[in-house]
């Protein structure tokens, strides 16, 4: 259900700004994992993804083309970018993005169609959380197809964990750094629903990665 209160424009065209940063990046960053992936099959999922990633950007770009852009709202784009390029494996990189990240942006258009009161662009977030959904379930096939030896030396659960909190700090970060003050409990209550939707795409795909190798 909808909430009955009026979110500031502000804040708006903050977390569409967040949301655009992140998308742009998005396609560096598959461009950077098709480097890592010799996998036919994983190479035709990540393309796939890409021609989403450049709809989401066109998505984004109309959007903060009205309401404007917010240059400030980098953190989470940059912070995710960066984890991703440290990660040494491609398994990481592909739970990084394919799981973790894309928890993080189908969170931020589902909180989006359940609280903003502006409603212009709600067809392209409800487009874009349809995608998200979709990037996930794609994210748990290139786990699956990824190296076993690789997966059970590089991606533990010790190492799900630790990706799982750095990323989770990285929204720590970026989602509760309110531009002003007046902003600072809407920025509490989406980071509150991000947070949880992050936890539970990760557990999901933890669980069904380590139920098909046996653990």
């Amino acid at each position: 259900m909808r909430a009955n209160h009026e979110i500031p424009n502000e804040f708006s065209r903050w977390t569409y700004s967040q949301h655009y940063f992140a998308e742009d990046c998005g396609e560096e960053v598959i461009e950077h994992i098709l480097q890592h992936c010799p996998s036919p099959k994983g190479r035709t999922i990540l393309g796939a993804q890409l021609l989403d990633e450049k709809k989401h950007v066109s998505f984004f770009t109309k959007i903060t083309n009205q309401v404007g852009i917010d240059e400030r709202a980098k953190a989470f784009a940059d912070g995710y970018t960066s984890l991703i390029f440290e990660q040494t494996s491609i398994s990481e990189k592909i739970f990084c993005f394919q799981i973790l990240t894309e928890a993080i942006s189908a969170a931020l258009c589902q909180w989006r169609l359940d609280n903003l009161s502006d409603n212009r662009f709600f067809a392209m977030d409800a487009e874009v959380l349809e995608d998200e959904v979709r990037h996930l379930k794609m994210g748990e096939c290139l786990l699956s197809i990824c190296d076993d030896d690789e997966l059970s030396t590089t991606l533990t659960k010790v190492k799900q964990r630790e990706l799982i909190k750095s990323m989770n700090s990285v929204c720590q970060e970026a989602f509760l750094s309110a531009p002003d003050s007046g902003q600072v409990e809407w920025m509490k209550t989406m980071n509150r629903e991000v947070a949880k939707r992050l936890l539970a795409e990760a557990r999901h795909a933890s669980f069904s990665l380590n139920s098909g190798r046996g653990l």
